[in-house]
């Protein structure tokens, strides 16, 4: 085997044991070729060309470490671009998820919206079926009231017979009270008789048959007070039957008071209703009404609200003619007494006084009487009828 240079030893260990293995066998090959034709020139182009190919091996090595390290980094850089996308589903499958439940409450509020809108036609139904019971509660309510008239004028005549009864029977304890009386002096007729007739037995038959005439006398009498005893207990039982007739009258009018006030709380409570649904219907009708008939531009929306204890039921700041002024309104169901307008101009006095400014009065009604609205006109109020708008 031909000598080697010491460096390229060096460089032969520092490569891979397959590469070194080749190389070996090359050398070995070079060495037969030598042992029949050795040149130094070849010599030397195989020592360069080992030594190019031991640089190209390190230099190969080398970039396979640099690629190894890439590779690594691409792999950590795959892992986490893995778990960015593991969260990007996630969070696309939460999305998809939120976005079902959405649509899910968009289908229950659509059917909310349709249920609303049934029961709101069902409410107008039922609203002119009540006002169709009011209208025959009002009538019954009228019957009523001359039914209790017709009662209070039977219990002044059952009154005026209770007193005739006890007229009669104070007049028969007097009738009682003589009898006993009578009685009494007959008691002492009688013992007085009975003195005589021991003083004087002369006199026996005659003292015989007056105590016969008294003995039939005592008869009478005894009957007599058998027929008061009896009248009297048939007028016993005859005010006893009054008291009981009193006592069940007391309790129909009882039954009828009751009555009367469920009736007129059941009536109030829709008179609240029909007047706070009047209210509801003038926000929306009465800025436009004021503005096309007076000239009157609402400037917020119509409100009712509470001012130290009494309830306003339509307020509003408005302007007119360029002045601003404040709109209190009341609403009735019927205008039909004047105790409406005193009541407004109460309350109107009640707001300029806390807001300083001038205030204009509004009634709201169903229904005003002509009368009481050309009073209430000619006092300034403005009368609005809700067929008007």
């Amino acid at each position: 085997m031909f000598p080697l240079k010491v460096d390229l030893i060096r460089k032969l260990d520092k490569l891979p044991v397959d590469i070194k293995e080749v190389m070996l066998s090359l050398m070995e090959y070079f060495e037969v070729l030598s042992k029949n034709m050795v040149r130094r020139e070849d010599l030397s182009r195989l020592e360069a060309m080992v030594e190019k190919l031991a640089e190209a091996q390190l230099k190969s090595g080398e970039r396979l470490s640099e690629l190894g390290d890439t590779v690594s980094a691409l792999i950590e850089s795959h892992k986490k671009a893995e778990s960015r996308l593991s969260r990007l589903e996630k969070s696309i499958d939460a999305l998809a998820e939120a976005q079902a439940k959405a649509e899910e409450r968009l289908t229950r509020l659509e059917e909310a919206i349709g249920r609303l809108t049934e029961a709101q036609r069902e409410s107008e139904v039922r609203l002119s079926k009540l006002e169709e019971t009011v209208g025959a509660l009002i009538e019954a309510q009228r019957k009523s009231e001359a039914r209790l008239d017709r009662l209070e004028e039977a219990i002044s005549r059952l009154t005026e017979a209770q007193r005739e009864s006890e007229q009669k029977i104070s007049e028969l304890a007097e009738a009682q009270a003589k009898a006993e009386e009578r009685l009494t002096r007959l008691e002492e007729a009688i013992g007085r008789l009975t003195e005589a007739q021991r003083e004087s037995e002369q006199k026996i038959s005659e003292l015989a048959e007056a105590q016969a005439k008294a003995e039939e006398r005592l008869t009478r009498l005894e009957e007599a007070i058998g027929r008061l005893t009896e009248a009297q207990r048939e007028s016993e039982q005859k005010i006893s039957e009054l008291a009981e007739a009193q006592r069940r009258t007391e309790q129909e009018i009882e039954k009828l008071s009751r009555g009367l006030r469920n009736l007129r709380e059941e009536v109030g409570g829709l008179a609240r209703s029909f007047s706070y649904a009047l209210e509801n219907e003038a926000y929306r009708r009465l800025p436009g009404y004021l503005r096309e008939r007076y000239g009157i531009e609402v400037l917020d929306r119509i409100i009712r609200f509470d001012l130290n204890g009494d309830e306003i039921n339509l307020f509003a700041r408005a302007k007119v003619n360029g002045e601003e002024v404040l709109l209190v309104g009341e609403s009735v169901v019927k205008f039909a007494h004047a105790r409406e307008i005193k009541l407004l101009e109460r309350k109107m006095e009640k707001i300029g006084k806390v807001y300083g400014k001038r205030v204009i009065g509004i009634i709201v009604t169903h229904f005003a009487k002509t009368g009481l609205k050309k009073k209430a006109e000619d006092q300034g109020l403005i009368v609005v009828q809700s067929f008007e708008w």
